[in-house]
């Protein structure tokens, strides 16, 4: 018997408001309840405004420790700065919220652009600002550090003033750096577009032609090191028991493919003063500057040579010498940190030369005054 199927009611979706709606509706409101809560969280003074997580964070006595170090970084000496504090009379300064002001004179070479860039960097990070201002006439400028509150309160001022009497007494450096032959190619290319003044070894043997010509094209300063011995030393670029014709054919070769070299080091090894003068004069002929590697103030080997290094250059201008060479030899890694570690002693007044600046100067030690 046929049995009528009974037809199953399907659900009105023309409802006004049907379940997916309302799960929409509900997930909205709570989004906005939500962003309702954080505004009011972050407006309600209660809860602690950013004046007070500035104070929180930080304290006057480290503040100033800080601008102190920052300061320090630019060679600039404590007897070049003065306590202005109780001088202090521009208009929205209160004396009794400033944590520091300071007069800091500075040497006509040093940059003020440089120490505002660190010094602004520095405040950021405790949400300080500043304001600077630049004198046209004179270059000076004046720094108000404040908070971020509704009233900017000022809690720093900072002057600097150029005083053409002052000056960093820091020694010119001289990097060689030697065996870029033992790098690939494409590394030695790639130290060499650096914009560091730094002078280098030039490979002699005809195997490394490859480098010659990347350090030549790359118009960096370099220099040739010859070792000067007797038939016993095998290594000797020029010996003593060769032909006249043989050894000055030879200066006569280096002095035609490499005449920009910035001089020529001799690594004597033998006591003949004779020959060696000879040979000097020959290389001067061609108006070549001849040194001895005592040149060098010293060679840096082993590991940790970056780190070495830059100890070494600080230390020894303690003791007030005025012109550092080293020579070293660094893999493109080491070169990279070098890199980084010469820009902060350069930031405090250390200046770098080339060879040939570095040898231009009338305190070189020219290898001719040890000829007898």
């Amino acid at each position: 018997m046929y049995r009528r199927k009974l037809k199953t009611p399907e659900p009105d979706n023309k409802s006004p408001i049907n379940n997916k709606t309302k799960i929409i509706i509900a997930s909205a409101l709570c989004l906005l309840m939500l962003l309702l809560m954080t505004l009011f969280f972050f407006r309600n003074p209660d809860n602690g405004n950013s004046d007070n997580t500035v104070l929180n964070s930080i304290s006057t006595a480290k503040f100033n420790s800080d601008i102190d170090s920052i300061l320090s970084v630019y060679g600039i000496e404590n007897s070049w700065i003065r306590d202005i504090k109780s001088k202090i009379k521009e208009t929205g300064i209160d004396g009794k919220t400033l944590w520091t002001a300071r007069e800091i004179l500075i040497p006509s070479d040093l940059m003020t652009i440089e120490i505002n860039y660190d010094i602004s960097g520095y405040i950021r990070k405790y949400s300080l600002k500043e304001k600077v201002t630049e004198d046209p006439k004179n270059k000076n400028i004046k720094m108000l550090i404040s908070k971020t509150d509704s009233a900017q309160t000022v809690i720093a001022a900072l002057n600097f003033i150029y005083a053409d009497t002052l000056k960093r007494i820091k020694p010119s450096v001289c990097i060689i750096l030697d065996s870029i032959d033992y790098m690939q190619v494409d590394e030695a290319e790639n130290l060499l577009n650096t914009t560091e003044n730094v002078s280098l070894i030039l490979p002699l043997r005809n195997d490394k032609a490859d480098y010659q010509s990347v350090i030549l094209e790359s118009g960096k300063d370099y220099i040739i090191e010859l070792t000067i011995g007797d038939e016993n030393n095998i290594t000797a670029d020029v010996k003593s028991d060769m032909k006249d014709l043989t050894w000055k054919s030879k200066v006569k070769s280096i002095a035609l493919n490499f005449h920009n070299a910035s001089g020529i080091v001799f690594k004597n090894q033998i006591n003949d003063k004779e020959f060696v003068n000879n040979v000097i004069k020959e290389f001067e002929s061609y108006k070549f500057k001849v040194f001895n590697e005592s040149i060098y103030k010293k060679q840096i080997n082993g590991e940790n040579k970056v780190y070495a290094l830059i100890n070494d250059i600080r230390s020894d201008s303690v003791s007030k010498s005025n012109k550092l060479l080293y020579k070293v030899k660094l893999n493109p890694a080491e070169f990279n940190e070098y890199k980084t570690e010469a820009y902060k002693l350069k930031k405090a007044g250390y200046k770098f030369l080339s060879f040939r600046e570095f040898t231009s100067k009338p305190d070189s030690a020219d290898f001719n005054s040890e000829k007898k």
